[in-house]
């Protein structure tokens, strides 16, 4: 398996991943529940990890399709940049989110760290969606702006 292919096979789990964190995140401060905030945090951390090789294998894949037909320059660096601060964000949330494991483990959680946290998953889920928007128009051109089909 190349660079790209692992690329290709990666990329979808921070995308789904933040939105799972984000909602269990959600859930469990409804909830109040102990059980689901150690499993949010410690899927955040999770998270964290796997968006380093999404990251990783980016490049390499970028070396693999920058000579192919229809492919374009600006749309693979507007997304190297993005997945650049995507990266720093899911590190950041995973750092926060081992922090809050380590250091609320058998004590209850500050309302405002739990909220802090919540609005970084929310900005989390934001960024890896647009990567994944700008990803996506590297080879999907029927997606990119003014993009016209040929169907009759």
């Amino acid at each position: 398996m190349n660079a790209a292919e692992v690329h290709l096979a990666l990329n979808h789990v921070p995308v789904l991943g933040m939105i799972v964190t984000l909602v269990l995140w959600s859930w469990a401060l409804v909830r109040r529940s102990d059980e689901l905030r150690r499993t949010a945090l410690l899927g955040m951390v999770l998270l964290a990890l796997i968006t380093v090789p999404t990251y990783m294998t980016g490049e390499p894949a970028e070396k693999r399709i920058e000579h192919l037909q229809g492919v374009r320059e600006h749309d693979i660096h507007e997304h190297e940049a993005a997945a650049a601060f995507g990266l720093g964000s899911a590190l950041v949330i995973g750092l926060l989110a081992l922090f809050g494991l380590i250091r609320w483990r058998n004590r209850p959680m500050p309302r405002a760290f739990a909220i802090v946290l919540l609005i970084l998953n929310l900005h989390g889920a934001t960024v890896v969606a647009r990567i994944a928007y700008l990803g996506g128009q590297i080879r999907h051109t029927e997606i990119r702006p003014g993009a016209t089909t040929n169907a009759p």
